[in-house]
Order: C-alpha cells, then sequence, then structure tokens
C-alpha cells in the first residue's frame, strides 16, 4: 500500500491484480529520495513525504504499514481527515479469473518441487474446483477489506486487470504524473503449465459460489465467467 503526501493519493493494494507492479510504479511518489529505486521486497518505509507499506521478504510481524493491509486500519494509523481528503484508488480484476490465478498461486506454492507441474488439465480443473467449493468465503475474498470499510468500498477509482495501461494512464493523468507503459514491470506471476481460458476451469457449483462472493465486483464491472 502507499500513500503520497506529495500527490494526495492512497493506493490499496489488493491481491492477484498486478498491485505490485503499480505499487512500483508509484513509489517513488511516495519517498523523498528522488534517487530512490523499489525493489520487489522492502521494509516498511515512513517519511515526511509518504509511506509504502512492507512486501515480501521486507515485512516484519511489528510493521505499521504492510501489504495488503485493511483500508480501516490505515484509516485509524493516518487519520480520518487525510484518508478522506486524498484520492484513494486500487487494482481490480475479473474475479473467474482472479480466482484462477489465486488456485495456480497456491498450487505452486504449497509444493516444494515442481511435480504439479505434471498434471493433466483434467486434475488441474478437478482440483481447482475443489478449492473453490470447500474454501471458506471470506477466505476466497481476503482481499475485499483492502479497500472496503464495512460494505462500502472507499475507493474513488480503480485499475482494471483487463485494462491495466489504460487505466493506469487515466490514473496518472488525474495525479499529474508521467505515464511510462515502459516502467509498468511484472511481479509475482504464477507457475502455469496449462493456458487454458480461465473459463474453462469451471463447473457450476464453483461458478455459482464465485458468482455470489463477487456479487459488487461483477455488477460494478461487467464481469462475467463467459
Amino acid at each position: 500500500m502507499l500513500v503520497s503526501h506529495h500527490k494526495k493519493f492512497i493506493y490499496f493494494k489488493t491481491k492477484k491484480t498486478a498491485s505490485t507492479s503499480v505499487e512500483i510504479f508509484f513509489e517513488s511518489y511516495c519517498v523523498p529520495d528522488a534517487a530512490h529505486m523499489p525493489q520487489h521486497s522492502t521494509g516498511q518505509l515512513v517519511s515526511s513525504a509518504g509511506i509504502v507499506g512492507s512486501r515480501r521478504e521486507g515485512a516484519n510481524s511489528t510493521d505499521v504499514f504492510f501489504n495488503h493491509m485493511p483500508a480501516i486500519i490505515l484509516l485509524e494509523r493516518i487519520g480520518l481527515r487525510r484518508f478522506n481528503e486524498y484520492f484513494k484508488f486500487c487494482n481490480i480484476r475479473n474475479p473467474f479469473d482472479k480466482m484462477v490465478s489465486r488456485f495456480w498461486w497456491i498450487l505452486s506454492n504449497r509444493n516444494t518441487d515442481t511435480r504439479y507441474l505434471q498434471l493433466s488439465f483434467e486434475e488441474v480443473r478437478a482440483r481447482f474446483n475443489q478449492y473453490i467449493v470447500q474454501t471458506d468465503a471470506r477466505q476466497l475474498s481476503n482481499d475485499r477489506m483492502s479497500y472496503f470499510i464495512g460494505r462500502e468500498s472507499a475507493a474513488d477509482d480503480y485499475i482494471r486487470y483487463e485494462h491495466l495501461a489504460e487505466d493506469l494512464e487515466k490514473i496518472c493523468n488525474r495525479l499529474d504524473v508521467p505515464y511510462d507503459a515502459a516502467l509498468i514491470g511484472r511481479y509475482n506471476s504464477g507457475v502455469r503449465h496449462i493456458d487454458e481460458p480461465f473459463a474453462a476451469f469451471y463447473e457450476q457449483d464453483a461458478a455459482e459460489k464465485v458468482a455470489r462472493i463477487f456479487a459488487w465486483d461483477i455488477q460494478r464491472f461487467g464481469y462475467r465467467l463467459r
């Protein structure tokens, strides 16, 4: 997550939405050193210029500002006046696609070797549907708190994963910062050995569950399974 006092923005960090790429893109506006070079891992950085939440190997259990922190906690720590005054945005993604990406990330990170890469699509599909059906809804949507407070979104605008460059440029124009597509990095990509469309992974029960859990996203952005 980011807070820039100079540009007066707050970036809520969601999961599996290219959020690290966007976070690193805007990080330089949250630190006092013009020569600052963002790293994939970082400890929390707090200064008169702004705040960079810790991420990956730089995170510590005592951090005050951290990766994917809930919006309500951020509000409490920077104050209501500043929270309301600053422009707030985050990344969003088709939840049907996002759940497939999340599953691949879990599948790759829970294995200490690469034997899962030998699984056929049918085996992966069966595991995916089992994962969706058996996992608690609050766990599947556990980054909602990053930008929701209660039942309402705290974000003023969104960068859609499916239109990343277009929406990022729009946000840059809103914040009066230069846009350069070459500066959009690629981080935290999952390890896939099957490149089937995300819709092909779903059986009916899993599709209906994702549709229920992410009804707000689907209605707000017009997302569909197919």
